[in-house]
């Protein structure tokens, strides 16, 4: 099965540099500290472990591997254990000169780096005027999972509370930040990742989003070749754009991929293209989303259910804000593929959706209850489906 298939990959995507290197302990603010001065000095394969909980509380963070030269490469096991008080904000000396860097614990995760079982507490960052900004990492293309973050991330652009920018999975991570973007003209925000072109698999956000054009609870924009699946969004989501046409999801803002089993409880709102789960089915517009000329781009939505609020001016809707059929410089043709989709029409009476279905309140409780007893993805165990028989009750089901 599709979803069986991408999880035997991710373990089987093992990483060389796990064995036979000097393993860094962390048990101090000091030991974190000196861990990212050698990584920050060339030494980005260095492994490492928290063996403790951290507060570093008061002082500017300087991000691990924010160079592009030096993207951290190691696998850095959090363990469990929380780092308190990360702070960030144009104040820090690595934006002294006016460069440009991503930041978060993490500025740059490169290709097979690894980041896992990390929990930070009370974060803090303010930069208005940078992109790729996230509380895990500001731009990552290594892996990122069982991660959770808590506090207020705020920056220009491709803003989310794990990760500002990703080419590779987020799995299992919870996001309890707000989030908020300030940019009018681009970039997407969302509870876990602002902009991402690869998968996104059993994440949950609780932090509020706030955001301008492409605004997600848990993904402002993905690639064309993304999966999102087993999604959780309970933060409102909103847009303070009134003047252009925005993309609003429960899950993602701006999508043409794939989407799986996600629910949305949080209130989404703006004026422009306002869905419960997608905000709008579209192409993406930055360099690793392209697409061909004369493409046809296939988004699937299925097995979603929205349960919150939905209030727009224009194009708002229980499941999807808008379909595009073609992109705006008309180079290729969208098509999108809504099945078994679902929504409490008892609240979202101002917002129904020709493609999707309403549900009762018996289907609705039993709903309710799988969704709160649900478990991450496990390629043994298969994968938990909800389907309406014809009586119109609820099966649940293994894929």
């Amino acid at each position: 099965m599709l979803f069986s298939c991408y999880v035997d990959e991710l373990d089987d995507d093992t990483n060389d540099n796990e064995e036979k290197k000097e393993l860094f302990s962390i048990a101090t603010a000091d030991d974190l500290y000196r861990f990212a001065s050698r990584v920050n000095d060339g030494e980005n394969e260095l492994n490492a472990e928290l063996t403790a909980d951290i507060d570093i509380t008061g002082n500017e963070w300087i991000p691990i591997g924010y160079k592009g030269s030096n993207r951290y490469l190691g696998v850095f096991q959090g363990n469990g254990h929380i780092i308190t008080g990360l702070t960030i904000t144009e104040n820090n000396k690595i934006y002294e000169y006016g460069n440009f860097y991503s930041a978060g614990l993490f500025g740059r995760i490169g290709s097979g780096g690894k980041v896992m079982n990390v929990k930070l507490k009370d974060v803090s960052i303010l930069l208005p005027n940078y992109y790729s900004i996230g509380g895990i990492a500001g731009n990552s293309e290594g892996e990122i999972t069982n991660c959770t973050v808590s506090g207020s991330i705020e920056a220009l652009g491709d803003v989310g509370g794990i990760a500002g920018l990703t080419s590779k999975p987020i799995s299992n991570c919870i996001n309890n930040a707000d989030v908020k973007i300030y940019s009018v003209e681009s970039g997407g925000v969302g509870g876990i990742v602002g902009l991402t072109s690869s998968h996104v698999i059993s994440c949950k956000n609780y932090g509020k989003i706030e955001g301008h054009i492409y605004v997600g609870g848990i993904i402002g924009t993905s690639g064309k070749n993304s999966i999102l699946f087993n999604l959780e969004n309970y933060g409102d989501v909103s847009s303070e754009e009134t003047n252009r046409e925005t993309l609003v999801g429960g899950i993602v803002g701006r999508a043409a991929c794939k989407i799986y089993n996600c629910v949305n409880y949080g209130k989404i709102s703006g004026y422009w293209n306002i869905g419960g789960i997608v905000g709008g089915v579209t192409e993406g517009t930055y360099i690793f989303l392209e697409f061909e000329d004369d493409e046809i781009v296939d988004a699937y939505i299925e097995n979603c259910v929205n349960l919150g609020i939905v209030e727009g001016t224009k194009e708002a809707h229980a499941i999807i804000g808008h379909i595009y059929t073609t992109d705006l410089r008309d180079r290729i043709k969208l098509t999108a593929s809504i099945e078994n989709c679902f929504y409490d029409a008892n609240i979202n009476h101002d917002a129904t959706d020709e493609n999707a279905s309403a549900i009762d309140e018996n289907t609705l409780s039993t709903l309710n209850r799988w969704v709160s007893q649900k478990t991450p993805v496990d390629k043994n165990e298969g994968f938990k489906i909800w389907r309406v028989d014809e009586n119109g009750k609820l099966v649940i089901t293994k894929n």
